[in-house]
């Protein structure tokens, strides 16, 4: 599938679908206001960061039919685009919180295993860090397939392979000398677990189960380093264990929210990464 770089009045067309992407200090600014948290900051920021990367390069018509797949409480949705025809989730709750977002023209209540749209319904599937969550992603792959246009895109986010390895606790129990190795993997596995993370790939193992359902990698990259993650898992786990003193948990607040900000500076120039970018297109 081919991209072409657009002008100046055809970016300035798209305005209508995208929003404008921002400063990088003041996207991350935005990003802590509408989650709070130093973690989800540091996550989202590198996350969102590289789909708008891409959107700059490759920006999107106006008249192109959308489809959220998870969208959830909509937060993603607001920060990156103006209007979308249809958000999908399987939370009724986040639902309804998404309807106040006002992003999505259509909220449904719905599986991504099985999808209650015609062939070809979509001319882009977008998805932010959800399809790792379901069990059976082959067929959330499939329907994917199926409900694209012929020249449709699917576009997601997903935690890579490398998400377990580059964990805090993780890299603690592996340090020379501690003999923990075996504990490592238990706290990998925990991890994962806990996030309910079922799917977590390479390029080349995504590369292969696309192409199975006649989609095919356009464009990928890989983002959030050992770094990143290191400090991610850290400041999760102390700020969880400072719920129960309230006091202590806004000054490690204060603390991890200085240091994401100070790490959110350094730019990445990744091959491997915790973080994955993927945009596939229909086989022709």
């Amino acid at each position: 599938m081919a991209f072409r770089d657009l002008g100046h009045n055809e970016r300035f067309f798209m305005q209508s679908l995208l929003k404008q992407a921002c400063q990088q200090e003041d996207f991350y600014q935005k990003i802590s206001r509408l989650f709070g948290h130093p973690g989800i900051t540091l996550f989202r920021g590198r996350e969102l960061s590289e789909v708008i990367r891409y959107f700059d390069r490759y920006p999107l018509f106006p008249e192109k039919r959308v489809l959220d797949l998870g969208c959830g409480e909509g937060k993603v949705a607001k920060l990156l685009f103006n209007k979308l025809d249809v958000g999908l989730d399987l939370n009724f709750n986040e639902l309804k919180r998404a309807k106040s977002e006002g992003v999505h023209k259509n909220l449904l209540f719905a599986s991504a295993t099985s999808m209650p749209f015609k062939d070809g319904a979509f001319d882009v599937v977008f998805s932010n860090s959800v399809i790792e969550h379901i069990k059976g992603v082959k067929q959330v792959l499939s329907e994917v397939s199926r409900v694209l246009a012929d020249d449709g895109l699917f576009i997601f986010t997903v935690p890579s392979h490398k998400f377990p390895d580059y964990l805090y606790l993780s890299a603690v129990l592996r340090r020379p000398g501690l003999g923990l190795l075996r504990l490592d993997k238990m706290y990998a596995f925990f991890r994962n677990k806990q996030l309910s993370h079922y799917n977590l790939f390479s390029d080349t193992a995504w590369e292969k189960m696309l192409n199975d359902v006649s989609l095919r990698i356009v464009y990928k990259k890989y983002y959030l380093s050992a770094q990143d993650i290191y400090l991610w898992d850290k400041l999760c786990l102390f700020l969880r264990m400072s719920n129960f003193l309230p006091f202590l948990h806004k000054i490690l607040l204060v603390k991890f929210n200085k240091r994401v900000r100070e790490q959110i500076r350094q730019e990445e120039s990744l091959n491997l990464g915790a973080g994955l970018l993927v945009v596939a297109g229909k086989k022709r």
